[in-house]
């Protein structure tokens, strides 16, 4: 490339042509030097211009990169969502602002018997077939209007006069620029799942129909059994009290073991039979512990004597005089435990020891120990004796009685008590059963203040006559002043005009039932304000543990079951108080 020095003349100078100048050598040697230093300043930055050229189209190039792996992600993300849509069991579409279809998945179509480009700008109305009823249109535009989803709502349609149910979900989509374009609308059919529910909540209720007449017939048939049974027990023990001959007195005796094997027998499949669908059975009373332990005890002694076998208690002087607890199934839980060392004891011992193994304030933990010299527990038997029907043998010759039912419910009742358990055995060596249980002292209870019986009067409330007579000799030999009401209302009115501070109200009566005169006895007392108001105690053949709640809820203090004997009743009233 020629450059010509006119050309480089003109340039530097600024001049538009060339003309004729006269230069003096200094000044051709200033315009040379000028000229010099501009040109390598312009090599510098043509220098500069080409770098900057080069990085630009590096960046250019990265940049072009980042936008083809971009959008080739895009595109994979595309069709990874196509495909998912495409082949999910959701019914997938999505609606604009004014809830036209703009896009739908192929279960969507597949549904509705229609394309995409069939329904694309239509809505619900042109779209969904005539047989197909769905009210979805309303939910939609609540998304729309708070651009807030909602999330499985169980949607109920009609297809053709028959119920379908799908599971909907409707949510709002924005754009880019976070401005709120349409919905997506996600439904899956649940129809089976909702038949299934509806089925199993059919049966859920015949079950429960069932067990509900179960527990009335077992409430009813406990009924039947237990109020001759209290006329045998109550007449037994009243004649035991009188003067008779050894043997009209051993004869009276079976008579009363027998009743009292009987009632247990009731207690037992009772209680297995309603133990599953009554869990929440807490009925707590105050109860002395010391007296639960005798009074089962005495009751096994005159078998013990028989066969030579000596007992000794042993209990913590720090159990409390009085505790707080579900007393019925603790007394059922120790009298089954201890039956069992009775009937496999045929020489040596038994021992019974309750004692403190935790004191939390007034909570504590007391835990009973029955230890015998009994048969023992063969030890391929041992994981066996907690099942219903499970006996010390089988066969034809078996030496001992009984059905098998006393582990599985005390089992039962730990559960239920929420308690702990264990017991080591060895054959021909005895057995060693322990249960714990959690008990409330009530020793802080301020005491009474002593009444002669004489000072007490009662109201017994009984419709049968033999256990009205039953009940007036035992609470007459007691020294309680007694009257007697045979139905509710005729309590009622006995109240209205006497005082009483005992009254035993029986439940099942005719003209008006315990429960309902038990609820018009505290309407009384609240209306006259009386500071101390009655203590009534149900007396009833209904054992189950709704009726005993009822009780309670009602406004009653005490429940004794029937039969019950004179100890019992006589141990209730003294909680309340205290007897000279």
């Amino acid at each position: 490339m020629k450059i010509h020095f006119s050309e480089i003349i003109q340039k530097v100078s600024g001049l538009d042509s060339w003309q004729s100048v006269d230069f003096t050598p200094q000044d051709l040697a200033v315009s040379l030097g000028e000229f010099l230093r501009n040109y390598s300043r312009i090599e510098d930055e043509l220098e500069i211009s080409k770098a900057e050229v080069e990085h630009l189209n590096y960046c250019i190039s990265e940049t072009t990169k980042d936008l083809t792996s971009s959008l080739n992600k895009a595109d994979d993300a595309a069709k990874e969502l196509f495909t998912l849509l495409s082949t999910i069991p959701n019914m997938v579409y999505f609606k604009n602002r004014s809830l036209e279809f703009i896009m739908a998945n192929h279960a969507f179509e597949s549904w509705i018997n229609l394309q995409i480009d069939e329904i694309k700008g239509k809505k619900d109305e042109e779209v969904y077939p005539f047989y197909l009823i769905r009210n979805i249109k309303e939910l939609e535009q609540d998304v729309l209007n708070s651009a807030r989803g909602i999330f499985n709502y169980e949607e109920r349609i009609v297809v053709d006069d028959v119920d379908m149910w799908l599971l909907t979900n409707i949510s709002p989509y924005r754009n880019a620029d976070c401005n709120l374009e349409g919905i997506i609308t996600s439904s899956l059919d649940i129809t089976n799942r909702k038949r299934y529910e509806m089925e199993l909540e059919r049966a859920h209720k015949v079950v429960k129909d069932a067990l509900n007449i179960k527990n009335e017939f077992l409430a009813n048939i406990s009924h039947e059994l237990r109020t001759p049974l209290h006329a045998i027990s109550g007449s037994t023990e009243i004649l035991l009290q009188k003067d008779l001959s050894a043997e009209h007195f051993q004869l009276l005796k079976i008579i009363d073991s027998s009743g009292k094997s009987l009632l247990r027998l009731i207690d037992d499949i009772l209680f297995y039979s309603k133990a599953d669908s009554e869990v929440k059975e807490a009925i707590t009373t105050d109860f002395d512990i010391r007296a639960m332990v005798h009074d089962v005890l005495n009751q096994k002694g005159a078998a013990l004597a028989k066969k030579g076998v000596e007992i000794r208690i042993f209990i913590d002087e720090r159990i409390p005089n009085m505790v707080l607890g579900n007393e019925q199934r603790i007394v059922q839980l120790f009298e089954i435990i201890v039956s069992n060392s009775v009937k496999f004891t045929e020489k040596g011992f038994i021992h019974v020891l309750v004692k403190v193994t935790d004191i939390q304030d007034n909570h504590l933990s007391v835990r009973f120990d029955v230890i015998d010299t009994g048969i023992g527990i063969k030890k391929g038997k041992k994981d066996e004796i907690f099942g219903l029907f499970a006996t010390g043998d089988n066969g034809l010759d078996r030496r001992f009685s009984g059905m098998g039912m006393g582990l599985p419910v005390a089992q039962k009742l730990l559960n239920l008590l929420k308690g702990k358990y264990g017991f080591e055995s060895e054959e021909d060596i005895g057995t060693h059963f322990w249960f714990e249980i959690g008990l409330v002292s009530c020793d802080s209870i301020t005491e009474n203040t002593m009444v002669d019986p004489s000072e007490l009067p009662v109201l017994l409330v009984e419709d049968n006559i033999v256990n009205q007579k039953i009940a007036f000799f035992t609470l007459k030999k007691m020294g309680f002043p007694v009257d007697i009401a045979e139905n509710g209302a005729d309590a009622v009115e006995k109240y209205q005009k006497s005082v009483y501070k005992l009254v035993l109200m029986d439940i099942q009566m005719p003209v008006m039932n315990g429960l309902d005169a038990t609820i018009k006895i505290r309407q009384i007392e609240n209306e006259r304000q009386i500071d101390h108001p009655a203590i009534i105690i149900a007396l009833s053949a209904n054992v189950l543990s709704n009726d005993i709640q009822h009780c309670f809820e009602v406004g009653m203090n005490e429940f004794i079951s029937k039969p019950f004997s004179s100890e019992k009743l006589l141990e209730r009233i003294k909680i309340y108080f205290k007897l000279r």
